[in-house]
């Protein structure tokens, strides 16, 4: 009996398992099909000559490249809209928590989604936009019960007594706490 050549042994390894494989890799690392090659190590060339060679293959692996692109969509919710938890530093040590919203990736997002309103016109050319709608104008602290105080007065300002307009409210602070601020206000 003769072993098989290498074609026999790339038909062996076209069976469910690789597939299966494969599939769940690219859901779980937003479909990325060279890593997911490396991690069931199995040639990229190979599964590329699979793709081509059967429709049904193809669809597969697309699909579940697909699925796990929705993983970078949905972190650039995580940190265009829910905003990530970042540590507050003052003189050296961590003295609380900030939220961080990052307007870059909002603006991806509303492009890909709003393409009527946000996308590429027509010609090609990039329409930019500017999702921030306030500007943060927060004195310089000399202590930490002085930055603390600063804090508590901004949210007590936003926050307000009609919490659904809260959110839409610019930060400004009195400049009594500044008077620096005094005569730019």
């Amino acid at each position: 009996m003769t072993k098989p050549g290498w074609w026999g042994i790339f038909q062996a390894m076209r069976n469910e398992t690789v597939l299966q494989e494969l599939v769940e890799t690219l859901h779980t690392n937003c479909g990325d099909l060279y890593a997911a090659c490396r991690e069931i190590k199995v040639s990229p060339a190979f599964v590329k000559r699979w793709q081509a060679d059967d429709p049904k293959i193809d669809a597969a692996i697309r699909e579940a490249a697909a699925v796990g692109a929705m993983l970078i969509e949905s972190e650039l919710i995580r940190r265009g809209v829910h905003g990530v938890d970042e540590s507050v530093w003052f003189q050296g040590e961590e003295v609380g928590k900030q939220k961080k919203y990052s307007d870059s990736l909002l603006t991806l997002l509303a492009k890909k989604r709003l393409k009527e309103t946000y996308g590429d016109d027509a010609h090609g050319a990039s329409i930019s936009i500017n999702l921030s709608n306030a500007i943060n104008i927060m004195p310089r602290a000399s202590t930490y019960e002085e930055w603390l105080g600063y804090v508590k007065t901004a949210e007590t300002l936003q926050l307000g007594d009609n919490s659904e307009e809260a959110e839409y409210a610019p930060i400004l602070l009195p400049p009594e706490l500044d008077p620096a601020m005094k005569d730019i206000l």
